[in-house]
């Protein structure tokens, strides 16, 4: 999952909000892999209900970079050696 860059114009940095940007939200964050790649479907629909939900300032941009860390992160995804990866 991803919220966005870290910085303005993408995330408030004011300090307050960046421990967390909206009421219930978690801290901002750019990437963070909730699990490896699976075919169990239950166990993913389990994965996106409890990642957690947090906020930016603008349309989020930073989906490109979690895109590349999905690409470059093999171990952590589990991409098989052959894989085409996007």
């Amino acid at each position: 999952s991803f919220v966005d860059k870290l910085v303005m114009p993408y995330v408030s940095t004011v300090p307050k909000n960046l421990l967390s940007p909206c009421d219930g939200c978690a801290a901002p964050y750019g990437y963070r892999n909730q699990m490896s790649l699976s075919k169990d479907t239950d166990f993913f629909e389990k994965a996106v209900a409890r990642a957690d939900v947090s906020g930016n300032l603008d349309a989020p941009e930073g989906g490109f970079d979690a895109i590349m860390q999905a690409v470059v992160c093999r171990q952590q995804i589990g991409w098989r050696d052959q894989a085409r990866r996007l």
